[in-house]
């Protein structure tokens, strides 16, 4: 649970050096020959007086525990065991799993856990793993209860299903959502009691929290959870009674603590998520504005822009091209009581989105992806409206236009390069985006805060970003793109490694070469982004660190994938 709770705290070297000691204890309990864990610690009187099997709930949560906080330690190995293990438990292909792992003639041992199932369940996902057997069950189980033998309430089997239920892609949720209204109203009933404690009332709101509830009770609990620091006590999260009869709860004020924390850290990285995309009416304003401007098109033009507006609209980047002038505007609302009205941010958003499709067309002709020919026509209305919209606020006599230029001069010489196949080094990857930026630019010199060196340093950080998610990208596609003949630098550099075409040669020199030199000029990305944040002086610039801090753990979560993939594969030859 320490390990787990307080993965979202960074920057703290005494936690480290405890997490660090936790982790290796934790590696430590592993039992050798099947990878596994047990209840209880190894060397301990009651392993040999009360003996349990391992088990797979102990197993998935200590994997998820390692992962949070030194998830290098989860090795493919490892997951291949872990895989290995699942099926040997299966009550059915793709679950659900039975709890203990022992043989198939010990039946008494053979029982299935709704709550060690969301412990698996959550466990998986995390190495993007959803098996649809075992979320239909899970949906069928807490649409009824809320309750397991192995836990001494009904507020931790709530958690860990809400854990489960918050990291589950939106199609499992989706199957999930009875489950979790049942959930929801089983937790709100509990904290109805005033005799709650800081261990209760943590466990409840982190619940509600990774439910995705929207009550008030949330804004309660933090606010009670602040207050009680000085009272935090010992809270039971969980407990065995079954087989041997005897009563054995863990908890600890070590354990009440650690879910303090992750409730508080939860909270706040939501509210910064909350803050950083806007919210839903931002987006669907911007969206509405482009609506209305393809209105007058001829007919044939208008359904295939109409397509790709709202095929745009339900895509990630939708939803940041949308809301990035309000992100940059909120950098810079604490000097001079700088204002620009609603209205114009919405414009902007617009023209940040067409530019930002215009871009991607082109870029999907260059790449010859399927139907790009059939939408490339509609490239140039996008790119024009963009510019129509900027325009309308800047004179042709404004300083914004030899900017403008200047960033659409790289742009449009990256494309030319990428068109003739003249691969550029790893640290140029993001010249081609870097239209992006132009809405960015149009708001700090609507704020009148347009210093030369802060649009210097704008223009400059978000060349880096735009390196650092391109190049993010390209190593996680790099063989996706030699097989479809797209030369990126990724798959340049691989290839001037070796003469060989052979996939298995190429995939050693990827990972052996290319990819700890990515990494270095991705970290080079990151480090010179913050400096050149810090050089533009922005009043409020938490923003666009917390926009930086994103492409980070998208690049290490990438990282880590590409490492996992490679052990995991390599791992039956090591033994």
């Amino acid at each position: 649970m320490l390990l787990h709770c307080t993965k979202r705290v960074t920057n703290n070297p005494q936690l480290d050096t405890v997490r660090k000691n936790v982790c290796l204890w934790l590696l430590d309990q592993q039992t050798p020959q099947t990878g596994t864990w047990n209840w209880w610690q190894k060397h301990t009187v009651e392993r040999k007086t009360f003996p349990y099997p391992d088990d797979l709930d102990d197993t998935a949560c200590a994997l998820v525990a390692i992962h949070a906080t030194h998830p290098k330690n989860v090795t493919g190995e490892m997951l291949a065991t872990f895989t290995s293990v699942l099926c040997q438990s299966e009550q059915k292909p793709g679950g659900p799993y039975r709890t203990w792992l022992v043989g198939t003639k010990d039946t008494q041992w053979h029982d299935v856990d709704s709550v060690v199932n969301c412990n698996i369940a959550y466990a998986l996902s995390l190495f993007g793993v959803t098996l649809d057997q075992q979320i239909e069950y899970l949906a069928q189980r807490f649409q009824m209860s809320c309750a397991s033998p192995y836990y001494p309430s009904s507020l931790p089997c709530a958690y860990f299903f809400a854990r489960m239920f918050h990291s589950a892609q939106p199609s499992a949720q989706e199957k999930l959502e009875p489950a979790r209204k049942y959930v929801e109203c089983v937790v709100l009933e509990l904290l109805k009691n005033n005799q709650n404690t800081p261990h209760t009332i943590a466990l409840g709101t982190t619940t509600l929290l990774y439910l995705h509830s929207k009550t008030e009770k949330i804004e309660k609990g933090i606010t009670s959870l602040c207050s009680a620091y000085p009272k935090l006590g010992m809270g039971e999260l969980c407990i065995y009674t079954n087989f041997h009869g005897d009563c054995r709860v863990a908890g600890s004020p070590t354990t009440t603590l650690a879910l303090c924390i992750e409730t508080l850290s939860v909270w706040i990285a939501m509210q910064k998520k909350k803050n950083l995309s806007q919210n839903v009416k931002i987006k669907e304003e911007v969206f509405v504005c482009a609506q209305q401007r393809i209105k007058h098109l001829p007919f044939l033009l208008h359904k295939e822009v109409e397509k790709i507006l709202r095929d745009f609209s339900l895509d990630k980047n939708g939803a940041q091209a949308a809301g990035l002038p309000f992100l940059m505007f909120s950098t810079l609302t604490q000097e001079h009581g700088a204002k620009i009205s609603h209205r114009i941010l919405v414009e902007l958003g617009c023209a940040n989105v067409c530019g930002w499709i215009a871009y991607t067309l082109f870029d999907d002709c260059i790449d010859k992806q399927k139907r790009a020919e059939q939408f490339l026509p509609s490239a140039p209305f996008f790119y024009r409206e963009a510019l129509r919209i900027y325009a309308k606020f800047f004179p042709t006599n404004h300083p914004f236009w030899k900017t403008c230029n200047t960033i659409l001069a790289i742009v449009d010489n990256a494309y030319a390069k990428e068109s003739l196949h003249i691969t550029s080094p790893l640290i140029h990857s993001g010249e081609k985006s870097l239209g992006h930026s132009l809405c960015a630019v149009a708001a700090v010199f609507l704020s009148h805060q347009d210093s030369k060196q802060r649009i210097a340093c704008i223009q400059k950080f978000f060349l880096l970003y735009l390196t650092a998610k391109q190049l993010n990208d390209d190593l996680h596609d790099w063989e996706q793109d030699y097989t479809g003949g797209r030369i990126t630098p990724v798959v340049s550099l691989v290839l001037k490694h070796t003469v060989s075409r052979n996939i298995k040669t190429l995939r050693i020199v990827f990972w052996e070469h290319v990819l700890p030199k990515s990494c270095q000029v991705l970290t080079c990305c990151f480090d010179r982004a913050k400096r050149v944040l810090i050089q533009a002086k922005l009043p409020n610039p938490q923003s666009l660190f917390y926009l930086l801090e994103q492409a980070e753990h998208d690049f290490d979560k990438a990282k880590r994938e590409i490492q996992t993939i490679h052990e995991f594969i390599f791992a039956p030859s090591k033994k």
